[in-house]
């Protein structure tokens, strides 16, 4: 067989390999695809939202109605409140209300994920796009620093918010009182801080690092 006729025998098993390839990819694409099974998963979604719809449309309705009778009258006699979700959010079993609990958990998740992605981003571009020496090191060092147990520092932590960190005589960290409300969400924003800031600027170099070098170029111009 000449080289002629190889190069045309490849091609025509090429093509026939790629028509095979699409009309299973058609078969599979029309089986997954088809009328019942579509019928079928829009019933099951229907089923499976019902429960959820129901305790949806049973906070809005009266105690009164909701002990009586079923969910599903309110499309008969409609009958709605808010009364409800006020008594959720100003009762709880401790000092705070619920509604101040959530208040709080805002408090603490927003500055708690803002600060340190922050940081990482700064840290992260050092990483990926400059050069000094140790680099490497310094980067394994940082990444080591999520298998630390969150367990084994936890202890110096408590210690270092409420004694302070004191070197040779001279007081490097201050000591910030627990139990004063005006310091509480800045411990917990630190303490998240430095749990998550190994594993944030691993993720964020890997993402800094795809960027073309051309992009940046073009942005420092």
């Amino acid at each position: 067989m000449s080289a002629t006729q190889a190069v045309v025998t490849d091609n025509r098993t090429k093509r026939q390999v790629e028509r095979d390839t699409r009309r299973n990819e058609a078969t599979a694409q029309k089986r997954l695809t088809s009328r019942g099974a579509t019928i079928a998963a829009v019933i099951i979604a229907i089923f499976w939202t019902i429960p959820t719809f129901g305790l949806f449309v049973t906070s809005f309705r009266p105690g009164a109605d909701s002990n009586s009778t079923g969910w599903w009258t309110v499309f008969v006699n409609p009958s709605f409140t808010l009364q409800n979700y006020g008594e959720a959010l100003t009762s709880g079993g401790t000092a705070l209300t619920l509604g101040a609990s959530f208040i709080n958990s805002l408090a603490i998740a927003i500055p708690a994920t803002v600060v340190p992605i922050f940081i990482a981003s700064l840290a992260a571009y050092g990483f990926a796009w400059m050069n000094f020496k140790g680099k490497n090191i310094v980067f394994v060092f940082v990444f080591a620093l999520q298998i630390v147990p969150i367990q084994m520092a936890l202890v110096p932590l408590l210690s270092l918010f409420s004694r302070g960190l004191t070197l040779f005589g001279t007081q490097i960290f201050p000591g910030l009182e627990l139990r004063d409300v005006d310091h509480s969400f800045a411990t917990v924003w630190i303490a998240h801080a430095i749990f998550a800031m190994p594993l944030a600027i691993f993720m964020l170099h890997n993402f800094i690092a795809e960027i073309p070098s051309e992009v940046v170029e073009a942005a420092r111009v």
